[in-house]
């Protein structure tokens, strides 16, 4: 597929005087099609489950206007929302009105094998589904080890189904350098 290139906008008030060609778009047209096209490239989280490039935060998500935003986005080609056990409500929302997105959903503070067993189930259940696309360590400190436990309890999720992939979500160099 040949990708376009989207260059960017003058500065305001600068015009392109090349002659037969139209104006450069408004910096705000232009934002809007650089999502429109982010929303066009995919990526495969795991086989079957092809996403946008461009997903939902639904940390914020609101019980009034949560079916509204989630409908919206899914109008749009938003194939993914992302959400944590500790962003209240929020999971529970997308298992009520979010049934057309994947998930990426995260759990933190304890990152022990038990806790993440434990954490996954309850994201399933209140995500009213079988499956959560990407399920990530939210926020793991920089100096964490990667215990052998954990990862072979996230390996048994994804074996199981419970999870389609997994990984972490991280605030710094540091702590990605040590989860890869």
């Amino acid at each position: 597929a040949r990708r376009r290139v989207l260059r960017p906008c003058p500065p305001p008030g600068k015009r392109n005087l090349i002659a037969g060609q139209p104006p450069p778009p408004s910096p705000k047209a232009h934002a809007a099609g650089a999502v429109v096209m982010a929303l066009r490239d995919t990526r495969s989280l795991y086989p079957g489950c092809e996403v946008a490039c461009v997903s939902l935060g639904a940390a914020t998500l609101r019980p009034g206007a949560a079916a509204e935003l989630l409908r919206a986005a899914s109008d749009l080609g938003v194939r993914l929302a992302d959400t944590a056990d500790s962003y209240g409500a929020s999971e529970a929302l997308l298992g009520a009105h979010g049934q057309s997105l994947h998930v990426a959903s995260k759990f933190g503070g304890d990152f022990s094998a038990s806790r993440c067993t434990a954490a996954a189930a309850e994201a399933v259940a209140r995500l009213r589904r079988r499956r959560i696309a990407l399920y990530q360590l939210h926020s793991p400190p920089d100096d964490f080890a990667y215990d052998v436990a954990l990862v072979e309890t996230l390996g048994r999720l994804v074996a199981g189904g419970v999870v389609g992939a997994w990984g972490a979500s991280v605030e710094s160099y540091a702590a990605g350098a040590a989860a890869v």
